[in-house]
C-alpha cells in the first residue's frame, strides 16, 4: 500500500474518531435530571425583637404571629402592610377566611407559669382591626378550624364551640374529653382525639355522630380523599376506618408514633417519630415508599402536585423537598444562621413561606423578585 492511501485511510479514522467524541460529548453530557429541583430564595422579612410564632396566608398576604399577642401581616412579595397588638399570647394556629383573620390569646401572669383569659379574635385582614371578639375558657392551648361561615374552635380542656365568622355569635357548644392535638375537619364532621377515644361530632349542631375507644393514646388524625378516617397512635400504628368510624379497612405499623397524615389523591403521607415519611396506598394499606428524615417531623405539606415539604425539630435542618413518585430528595431549603422552622410552611402558587424564631422567607422555582438570596443548590436523588 502506497504512502498516499494510507495516509487517506488515517485520515479518515480520525474523522470518525473526531465525530464519534463529539457525539459523545454532547449525548453523554450529564442532564438535570427531572426530580432535582431548583429553588430561589425571593426574600426574607426579619423580625426586630420578637419571635415568630405562627403562620399562615391567603392568596395575597401572610400573616405572622409573634411573641406579646402581636401579629404582622406582609405582602406576598415582602412588604410589611400591617401590626396589630393584641396582648397576651398567641394560643392557637391563625386561620385566614374570606370573611377574616381568627386566632386566640391568652394572658399570662409575669411568671409564664400561669393563664387568664382566653380570648378569640376576628380581625380583618386588610387592616388588621379587630372586628369582634369574645371570651373562652381559659387555656394556654386552643385549635381554631374554619367550616363554611363558622369558626370552631376547640379549647385543650375539651370544650368546642362554634362562632359566627360574621357577627361572634355563639352557634353551639359542646363539652369532651381533653384534646392534645388539633382536631381535623371530615366534611361535616369534626374528628375530635380524646384521652381515651376518637369522637366525631356534627359541625351543623355539635351532635355527636359517633365515638370510638383507643386503648392507644392518638397522636395523628387525617382522611383520606374518599371520606374515611385515618389515625396515628402513640404505638406507631396506623388504621383506617370507614367513613362512619366503625369498620377498620387496613392497619399498619411503623416504628413510631405517628405525627403527621396527608391526604394525595389515592395515596397518603404519614409521618412517624421513627423518623420516616412514608406514603402509603390508601385503600391497600400497603407503602409505596418510605424516605428517612435528619429528625424528628414536625409536619407534611404538598408543593404543587409533585412534591412533599417537610420540616424536622433537628435543629437548624433545612426544609426538605421530597419527590412524590420515589420518595427521593429534590432539594432542600436551608434556614439562616442559629434558625429552625417554626409552626407549618404556607404555600400559595409557586412559592413556599416558612417560619423561623427570625423572620419569614419565601422561596420558589422562579423567583423573579430574588431580593436578598440565591439559588439554593439543587440535591441530585440518589440512584
Amino acid at each position: 500500500m502506497d504512502l498516499h492511501r494510507l495516509s487517506q485511510r488515517l485520515s479518515a479514522v480520525i474523522a470518525c474518531l473526531l465525530i464519534g467524541v463529539a457525539g459523545f460529548s454532547q449525548s453523554g453530557a450529564k442532564k438535570p435530571k427531572e426530580t432535582e429541583l431548583v429553588m430561589s430564595k425571593c426574600w426574607s422579612y426579619q423580625f426586630s425583637d420578637e419571635r415568630g410564632m405562627r403562620l399562615t396566608g391567603d392568596e395575597a398576604r401572610i400573616f405572622v404571629g409573634l411573641e406579646h399577642g402581636r401579629l404582622n401581616a406582609i405582602s406576598t412579595d415582602g412588604k410589611k402592610l400591617w401590626t396589630a397588638e393584641l396582648g397576651g399570647e398567641i394560643s392557637s394556629n391563625l386561620v385566614a377566611t374570606a370573611s377574616g383573620l381568627y386566632l386566640t390569646t391568652t394572658a399570662v401572669k409575669d411568671d409564664g407559669t400561669s393563664v387568664g383569659d382566653s380570648i378569640l379574635y376576628s380581625l380583618s385582614k386588610d387592616t388588621g382591626v379587630t372586628v369582634w371578639s369574645t371570651k373562652l375558657p381559659p387555656s394556654n392551648v386552643h385549635f381554631v378550624n374554619a367550616y363554611e361561615m363558622a369558626v370552631i374552635v376547640t379549647s385543650a380542656g375539651g370544650l368546642t364551640q362554634s362562632v359566627d365568622q360574621k357577627s361572634g355569635t355563639q352557634r353551639w357548644r359542646r363539652e369532651g374529653e381533653p384534646v392534645e392535638i388539633a382536631p381535623e375537619i371530615a366534611d361535616t364532621r369534626l374528628l375530635l382525639a380524646g384521652t381515651s377515644k376518637l369522637a366525631m361530632i356534627s359541625l351543623n349542631d355539635g351532635a355527636v355522630v359517633s365515638e370510638r375507644p383507643s386503648s392507644a393514646a392518638i397522636t395523628a388524625i387525617g382522611r383520606t380523599k374518599d371520606g374515611s378516617v385515618v389515625i396515628g397512635d402513640d404505638r406507631g400504628v396506623v388504621t383506617n376506618f370507614s367513613s362512619d368510624g366503625n369498620g377498620v379497612k387496613w392497619k399498619f405499623r411503623s416504628g413510631g408514633a405517628g405525627s403527621a397524615i396527608l391526604a394525595v389523591n389515592d395515596r397518603l403521607l404519614f409521618a412517624s417519630n421513627d423518623n420516616f415519611i412514608y406514603l402509603i396506598l390508601s385503600r391497600q394499606g400497603h407503602v409505596n415508599w418510605r424516605r428517612r428524615m435528619p429528625g424528628r417531623i414536625l409536619d407534611i405539606a404538598l408543593f404543587t402536585d409533585r412534591w412533599a415539604l417537610a420540616g424536622t425539630s433537628d435543629e437548624h435542618s433545612p426544609l426538605q423537598l421530597i419527590d412524590l413518585n420515589n420518595g427521593r430528595l429534590a432539594a432542600q431549603i436551608a434556614t439562616g444562621p442559629d434558625e429552625s422552622v417554626i409552626d407549618k410552611p404556607f404555600v400559595s402558587g409557586q412559592k413556599i413561606f416558612f417560619l423561623t424564631e427570625a423572620g419569614v422567607y419565601a422561596h420558589s422555582p422562579a423567583c423573579p423578585e430574588a431580593k436578598d438570596g440565591g439559588k439554593t443548590d439543587p440535591v441530585p436523588p440518589p440512584s
